[in-house]
């Protein structure tokens, strides 16, 4: 019986030594990642479509909520200030992506975050204060018309793009 326990023993560790050997080589064989979105300074096409479908849906969305708004000819200078300042701000991603994390180490990577944290909040007050400085100029049935507009299609953009934040 003992010799049975120490076949079965030595068996099993053989095994488990065979399939750490061939999850290595199967590890070693796993390709590289996909490319992403930016190299090297230039945009895959791809990403210069997305960019573009987007841009068109931001433009369509804008003009929408234009005509909804029925402005009037000397609100035009508030409106094209508000589109300038909310509509048309960098994109966070551009600022990620030309970043080197790969030659940061750990402390300087929680310094880069917290500045483009810091950024983020920045721009973040600034698209405020252009919408309420738009909102302002708006008359009271306008400023209805604005309340009406949806306001989750960035937050579902948000959870889209960095998942639930508990």
């Amino acid at each position: 019986m003992n010799r049975l326990t120490t076949s079965l023993s030595r068996w099993a560790a053989w095994a488990a030594v065979g399939s750490a050997m061939a999850s290595t080589a199967v590890w070693a064989e796993v390709p590289a990642p996909t490319p992403s979105p930016m190299q090297h300074g230039r945009m895959t096409e791809r990403a210069q479509d997305n960019q573009q479908r987007h841009e068109n849906k931001q433009a369509q969305h804008l003009e929408r909520m234009k005509n909804l708004l029925q402005l009037q000819p000397e609100q035009q200078a508030a409106w094209q200030t508000y589109v300038t300042s909310v509509h048309s701000h960098p994109r966070h991603m551009a600022l990620v992506a030309k970043t080197d994390w790969q030659a940061m180490n750990t402390l300087q990577r929680l310094d880069a975050q917290a500045q483009m944290r810091q950024q983020h909040h920045a721009d973040a007050e600034q698209r405020d204060q252009a919408t309420r400085t738009f909102y302002n100029s708006l008359n009271a049935a306008q400023q209805k018309a604005f309340d009406s507009l949806p306001t989750t299609g960035h937050r579902k953009m948000h959870m889209h793009m960095h998942g639930r934040h508990f």
